[in-house]
């Protein structure tokens, strides 16, 4: 017998909504749909960022949420890990490295998201 085949990760949860989660708040010029619009575009590179780690280590499961905070201007200027139970630095590095790189619409005034959820290898 082969090597066991990983199951493609089609359970990469991104969060309800940066205004319905717990803890989640969303403030700013952007409406927590055009957040939202704008993560979803990304979920690809987002799952890359975990499947590439599963491949060595096939039971990681869990959630990082991030904050972020998105200028003016529509870059985001920062964005941290407020809270991991996947514990996996190489994900949760990629991860702020992706969302740093995203543009979102120009809005005035910036735009702070204090925790956006999102799941890897777990249901629902």
């Amino acid at each position: 017998m082969g090597p066991k085949a990983l199951p493609l990760l089609e359970n990469v949860n991104i969060g309800p909504g940066v205004a319905s989660g717990p803890g989640v708040v969303n403030e700013g010029g952007l409406t927590s749909e055009q957040v939202r619009r704008a993560v979803m575009a990304h979920t690809g590179a987002l799952r890359a960022c975990y499947e590439t780690e599963a491949q060595r280590l096939p039971q990681l499961r869990g959630g990082v949420t991030v904050a972020f905070t998105i200028e003016a201007n529509g870059s985001v200027s920062q964005a941290t890990v407020s809270a991991s139970t996947l514990q996996n630095t190489r994900v949760e590095g990629c991860l702020l490295r992706q969302i740093k790189s995203w543009r979102f619409p120009e809005s005035d005034p910036a735009t702070t998201v204090t925790g956006y959820p999102f799941r890897f290898g777990v249901g629902g």
